[in-house]
């Protein structure tokens, strides 16, 4: 389904129809249908919403595309779907728009769940990680994307979804690291951090990639993985971290029993 919000068309998925609601928000290059496989553990309690955010699958392409924008057209969502309030998860970027939700809004937040996205992209040591990058982590097809994942098919729409409206990533990776920062001590909501024990997957099948992607991870990603977490715990009053098997690109799918089973206990349901 599709709605105006902000100025801009976002398409949006919506799993169940009563009960509290729960928002999931995707990560840079994503769509709404990452949460296929995700989605329908909770709704049994929850009326589930994800939407693509402007610039990325069948939503609008309009600029601009800063956070600020982003969040408005996220509040602008939730006004056009009459949702007072929500919990929120949010994979990776999708952090961005829910924390600042959470500062500029806070009565529309009862609770967060970082699902690998309890980062501050626009830290200087992640812009370093990132100007890292080379080559061959930069362009990983499908099958390598989610190198722990055996059922295709559970990412069949998000794929084909990717395939056919692909997303200038440059423009939104510019934005993610002119920040603003994460202002972590004003959330007043419970949060659950759920990380990822590395960036790519330990599966990733190509080894030239995987021996490359190791070597990232040691040198620049880890350090930040384990400052990032003793932030969140010292600046977040009430906060639950959690770490779980997998890469950044396939926990969702390979360790979904412990990522829902800890996201059902934090939501108490």
């Amino acid at each position: 389904m599709f709605v105006e919000a902000n100025g801009t068309r976002l398409h949006y998925l919506e799993w169940g129809r009563a009960g509290r609601v729960l928002v999931l928000i995707h990560g840079l290059g994503d769509n709404a249908h990452l949460f296929d496989d995700l989605a329908p553990a909770f709704v049994d309690q929850f009326r589930v919403i994800a939407y693509s955010r402007r610039g990325h699958g069948r939503s609008d392409r309009t600029p601009p595309y800063d956070n600020a924008t982003l969040v408005r057209d996220l509040i602008g969502l939730l006004d056009e779907l009459g949702i007072e309030s929500a919990d929120f998860a949010g994979y990776s970027m999708g952090g961005n728009e829910m924390t600042a939700l959470a500062v500029a809004q806070p009565g529309r937040v009862n609770s967060m769940v970082y699902l690998d996205s309890a980062f501050d992209y626009s830290d200087p040591d992640y812009a370093r990680a990132a100007a890292a990058v080379t080559p061959i982590l930069r362009c990983i097809p499908p099958d390598e994307y989610f190198g722990g994942l055996e059922q295709m098919e559970r990412v069949e729409a998000y794929c084909r979804e990717s395939e056919q409206a692909p997303v200038a990533t440059e423009l939104f990776e510019s934005e993610i690291l002119k920040g603003p920062a994460r202002e972590y001590s004003r959330i007043r909501c419970p949060v659950l951090a759920i990380y990822a024990q590395a960036t790519l997957s330990p599966n990733i099948k190509d080894e030239a990639r995987r021996r490359a992607g190791a070597l990232w991870e040691e040198e620049y990603i880890a350090p930040f993985r384990t400052s990032s977490m003793a932030r969140v715990r010292r600046e977040i009053a009430n906060i639950e971290v959690l770490s779980v098997p997998g890469g950044h690109n396939d926990f969702l799918f390979t360790a979904r029993e412990q990522v829902v089973g800890a996201m059902r206990r934090f939501l108490h349901v």
